[in-house]
């Protein structure tokens, strides 16, 4: 992809006010569909657009924490994937070892193509209030990562634009509260 260096500082301005509000609209959006009391009560969630590399091009104007994982999910991702990207693909990760906050964090990200090129991520997180750990919420007494969760590495709910009906059979099995997650 071809960058212009040259870029006059208005036009600066209004591109940077842009990507500004799709932050914080990605945001909102999170949070009105949210149905996890950790995602609207306390607004446990975040969202931005990110290079393909996982660098940070904006962020939701919600838990700090939550985008500054979201480049540790996307490397991690990529690593797993191999380059097995395509438009379509809608990716859930959550696993610890492999670039996630922990396992109640789950990321779903989206790559953005421009002429057929993968030129960006669209992701998010949310904290779920159960993900088929042993205790819903946060087990801070177990274990392992095993225990708190069930652990989705670099796995895709939509492969080309279709529904991954076994692992979305899967996701909703394994929670208490499937009403919360759907």
């Amino acid at each position: 992809m071809k960058t212009n260096r040259s870029i006059h500082p208005i036009t600066l301005s209004v591109i940077g006010g842009a990507f500004v509000a799709i932050g914080r609209e990605m945001g909102h959006a999170l949070k009105r569909m949210a149905y996890s009391p950790a995602a609207q009560q306390v607004e446990d969630i975040g969202g931005g657009l990110f290079t393909v590399d996982g660098r940070e091009i904006c962020e939701s104007d919600t838990t700090p924490l939550h985008i500054g994982s979201i480049p540790a999910y996307i490397r991690g991702f990529m690593r797993r994937l191999e380059g097995d990207v395509h438009e379509g693909d809608i990716v859930i990760h959550n696993h610890p070892y492999h670039g996630a906050s922990h396992s109640p964090d789950l990321c779903v990200a989206i790559p953005v193509f421009w002429e057929g090129e993968l030129v960006a991520w669209s992701a998010s997180t949310i904290h779920l209030s159960d993900t088929g750990g042993v205790f819903p919420g946060i087990a801070i007494d177990v274990h392992d990562v095993w225990a708190e969760s069930k652990l989705y590495d670099s796995l895709k709910l939509y492969d080309r634009g279709v529904r991954n009906e076994t692992l979305w059979r899967f996701f909703l099995d394994n929670t208490r509260t499937p009403s919360y997650v759907q």
